[in-house]
């Protein structure tokens, strides 16, 4: 059993000191001390709420490092494919808008065969680097699961965080695939994205209010007697 080994990995992993993991434990920091040096071991409940922290299985817990990051290596590989279609999806739907526009500016068949050539040399570079932020990115995610008040608004602060940076990316990636509605007038589509920003706003906070529910959810399984 190497939970010892996994918990310091984990903790060292997450950027996390003893002091700071035992707080959000809710233990002394004697007692991280002696469980990641093999002196003693946490009861199931401890074990729970450690497994929420670090976002992990309670099994995970107990395997071997090695095994545990060859199955993060593993989920990666599978789940590629997925990964490869969206990127290209988005980066061609990106080059057509982005092409159309250009074209729509100048009609000068250089500038349009120069422009092409380095959107797609910037769309391999992109791809590359897509790919590479995914293979690379195996990092845990830190959720306080205590149910505190401080805890709780970790918890919202997450949630609002997350959902807040997916929305921009999103908003975005939107606004560069309908350059050319700028056909249509550059307020036109200045319209477009302000009403396209009001709908993705009011999608997210219903997404951001479910993550939340969900997250109390498993802080009452956590915590139930």
């Amino acid at each position: 059993m190497k939970f010892n080994e996994n918990l310091k990995y984990l903790r060292k992993q997450a950027g996390l000191t003893q002091e700071q993991l035992a707080e959000k434990l809710n233990v002394s920091r004697q007692a991280i001390t002696k469980w990641e040096s093999g002196q003693s071991f946490p009861d199931i409940e401890n074990l729970k709420e450690i497994s929420y922290i670090f976002s992990v299985s309670i099994d995970s817990l107990v395997e071997e490092i090695d095994c545990k990051s060859t199955t993060k290596i593993k989920k990666k590989i599978d789940d590629i494919g997925y990964f490869i279609f969206s990127s290209i999806f988005i980066l061609v739907t990106c080059f057509f808008s982005i092409y159309n526009v250009i074209e729509y500016i100048t009609q000068n068949e250089g500038i349009i065969v120069v422009s092409t050539i380095l959107m797609l040399i910037m769309a391999f570079i992109i791809f590359v680097l897509l790919i590479k932020s995914y293979l690379r990115n195996t990092s845990e995610t830190i959720i306080n699961m205590q149910p505190t008040d401080e805890g709780k608004k970790e918890r919202i602060k997450y949630v609002i965080s997350s959902c807040f940076k997916l929305f921009i990316g999103i908003l975005i990636l939107n606004a560069i695939q309908e350059l050319d509605m700028i056909r249509q007038g550059f307020w036109k589509y200045v319209q477009y994205l302000i009403s396209d920003c009001i709908v993705l706003f009011g999608i997210f906070i219903i997404i951001a209010i479910i993550h939340y529910i969900g997250l109390e959810k498993k802080v009452k399984e956590l915590n139930k007697d």
